[in-house]
């Protein structure tokens, strides 16, 4: 038998990690790839996949702009002068996104599939310039990255709510129901006499 202690957790089993792991994701599958409150000000901001299952809509158009653009590099063939020209373009709009709320179709599509047809263009082109290029457009869309998560998400819909002094809001509410009724189930696995 172990004692809780505050200082050193108990050990798990892990076959009951595991346990409680599909638990956890069974619980929050509905709103996993959606990390916005579930609330009609941010339903803009979320694709409704089913009738449960959301994804989050800048994160979906990123990986659909460079996935689209990492397909379509082998298809077309760009000069120097126009590859530029198309970093540039994405470069622009992912700026402009960190300066002000634009579409996620400008703000995250565009400015990904630019990024990585170009990359993945150079990269293909297996010599030194288009290595080179290539290496310079993904550093300049990691220091972007970087600044969109240091700046942080936009969160003006909750500046203007009404609900924003209610402790949980309408939009986290279905996922803290969640979060409670896994530790209703999970609190008794845990428990010192069952460790």
């Amino acid at each position: 038998m172990h004692a809780l202690s505050p200082t050193r957790p108990p050990r798990v089993s892990k076959a009951l990690s595991r346990r409680i792991d599909r638990l956890s994701r069974a619980a929050h599958r509905f709103h996993r790839f959606a990390h916005h409150p579930l609330c009609d000000r941010y339903a803009a901001e979320v694709f409704h996949v089913s009738r449960r299952g959301r994804l989050c809509k800048g994160c979906t158009l990123t990986l659909g702009g460079a996935l689209l653009g990492a397909a379509l590099a082998p298809v077309f063939r760009l000069g120097a002068l126009p590859a530029l020209a198309v970093v540039a373009l994405g470069v622009a709009l992912a700026v402009v996104s960190l300066l002000r709320p634009v579409s996620k179709w400008l703000g995250r599509f565009v400015p990904a599939l630019a990024a990585t047809f170009v990359a993945t263009r150079g990269l293909a082109a297996g010599d030194t310039s288009g290595v080179a290029f290539a290496l310079v457009v993904l550093a300049l869309a990691t220091v972007l990255f970087l600044l969109y998560r240091r700046r942080g998400p936009n969160r003006s819909p909750c500046s203007s709510c009404p609900e924003r002094d209610r402790s949980p809001c309408s939009g986290y509410l279905p996922i803290v129901r969640r979060e409670r009724a896994l530790l209703r189930i999970t609190r008794p696995l845990l428990a010192p006499d069952r460790l």
